[in-house]
């Protein structure tokens, strides 16, 4: 999440000064982006309600175990 947001940082500052009105890959690179958030925090929500906090829609999507690479691959490139 950290590189995809560096990443995120940099295409928009150097697409800010360079004045490009091209394709930019900026979107796609956004929407990874909030993609990895959601799985970090799902994740975090599946190792345990502490302090029974979650909601039942929290509950509901929050991942017991880490998913495997093409699982993780297939989330984001939408397979």
């Amino acid at each position: 999440m950290f590189i995809s947001g560096s990443i995120l940082t940099i295409l928009n500052l150097y697409r800010m000064f360079r004045l490009d009105r091209g394709f930019g890959v900026e979107t796609i690179c956004m929407i990874t982006f909030v993609k990895q958030s959601i799985i970090s925090i799902n994740y975090r929500d599946g190792n345990g309600d502490i302090d029974n906090w979650l909601t039942s829609r929290e509950k509901k999507y929050a991942l017991k175990e880490m998913p495997s690479l093409f699982e993780y691959c297939c989330y984001l490139f939408n397979l």
